[in-house]
């Protein structure tokens, strides 16, 4: 997963406790609850999280499921880590989120965002889905999609934008990658087992260098808060 490959090359080894703000089925979560992080992991969703409790049964961790809407629920504790994956792009004022996140930080804590890129989104539906009235309609702004794992409408943003959040919400933005950044281009023909490996090894090499991490299906921008720990 490149998502949590970026978080371990991007963070220190424990960075606890953390608040996972839409977890969804868990992935993210669980795997930091492995690396010994106290985590708080919130949906809104009841059917997900009963998905996310198996999982983390079967992973044998513990983690400190709750139900609740982001970012009106969010917890009044300080966390040294708040991750935010496929979540913002659904959210009426991302902005205003993002730097309600930014509080519950601790000085030196970290703010993970991951959203779907407004720049890939004309290359993908040209190239991949052969729509190129509908491309168009991207690259205008003009185009909205409505997400069938959440039924609801999905708000795209570019790299700028989700940098702008971060930096208006008091955080440095220290690291970006990109996510599927050549996967969704692949011949499905070519993405077997045997192909995984160098089709994951070439997503690795292009998701932090320019101009690739701009162009990425998502994209993904770290936030750290001024204080000890982060460097600053």
């Amino acid at each position: 997963d490149l998502v949590t490959w970026q978080l371990d090359r991007w963070l220190p080894a424990r960075v606890t406790p953390v608040l996972d703000a839409g977890c969804g089925t868990g992935e993210t979560a669980i795997w930091l609850a492995k690396r010994g992080n106290w985590v708080v992991a919130m949906d809104s969703s009841e059917g997900m999280l009963a998905v996310a409790q198996r999982r983390a049964e079967e992973a044998v961790v513990e983690v400190d499921w709750r139900i609740g809407k982001i970012p009106e629920d969010i917890p009044d504790d300080d966390y040294e880590l708040i991750v935010c994956h496929n979540l913002l792009g659904y959210l009426p004022e991302p902005a205003a989120a993002c730097a309600q996140m930014a509080e519950r930080l601790k000085p030196g804590g970290y703010l993970s965002a991951v959203v779907s890129n407004a720049r890939a989104l004309p290359l993908q539906i040209a190239a991949r889905d052969g729509d190129l009235r509908a491309a168009l309609q991207a690259a205008r702004g003009e185009w909205t999609k409505r997400s069938e794992v959440c039924q609801d409408t999905l708000t795209t943003h570019t790299p700028d934008q989700v940098r702008r959040w971060l930096i208006d919400a008091g955080l440095r933005t220290i690291r970006q990658g990109a996510i599927r950044t050549v996967n969704d281009y692949v011949p499905n023909a070519l993405k077997t087992d045997e192909n995984y490996p160098d089709l994951l090894a070439l997503e690795k090499a292009l998701s932090e260098q320019s101009p690739y991490n701009d162009i990425g299906a998502l994209i993904h921008v770290l936030g750290a808060k001024p204080g000890s720990g982060s460097g600053s």
